[in-house]
């Protein structure tokens, strides 16, 4: 495999000592996100927890939050999301475990790709609203809980520019 190097079930091109030529001067070729600790080089950001522990130590290494981060930082007071996913008419009992759900599919995206992100759950008598930083993670978490939940109704609608999903679930 030439001179990739296995780390934590993923290959490497260069180990951390050995960070990627800069491109202007005084511009950091691999910066941290020290909110949620991403790792972007080779022009995208990582969600690698080894990376970030091995990039951390290196003095060339530049603070900055992701643009997801910055995206929630920056909106103030208003919660800026791109997808809304609305659970309706949820039997009490199965509301802790719907929610459990939601938040494993938020992990594994999120380790999938650090821009995707659960930004907001909200549990009312028998609802649950979740609001996410991507439009299709929307749409796959509506998804996944209507298969492990079968027998209701799910609605997907999209907004004229494709910029926000809303995604309707109603229980049996």
């Amino acid at each position: 495999m030439g001179d990739l190097k296995k780390y934590d079930s993923q290959y490497i091109s260069k180990p951390h000592n050995q960070l990627p030529l800069q491109k202007g001067a005084g511009e950091s070729p691999v910066k941290i996100c020290p909110k949620c600790h991403a790792v972007y080089f080779d022009k995208h950001w990582h969600n690698n927890k080894f990376l970030h522990q091995a990039y951390s130590w290196h003095t060339k290494v530049g603070y900055e939050l992701c643009p997801e981060d910055k995206w929630l930082a920056g909106s103030g007071s208003a919660i800026n999301y791109e997808g809304e996913v609305v659970l309706k008419r949820l039997p009490k009992e199965k509301m802790q475990e719907i929610v459990q759900q939601i938040r494993n599919i938020g992990k594994r995206a999120e380790n999938r790709d650090p821009e995707d992100k659960i930004i907001k759950i909200e549990i009312k008598s028998n609802q649950i609203r979740v609001l996410t930083t991507e439009n299709q993670m929307a749409v796959g978490i509506a998804k996944q809980v209507a298969d492990a939940h079968k027998g209701g109704e799910l609605d997907i609608k999209w907004s004229n520019n494709d910029q926000l999903a809303r995604a309707e679930w109603s229980y049996k």
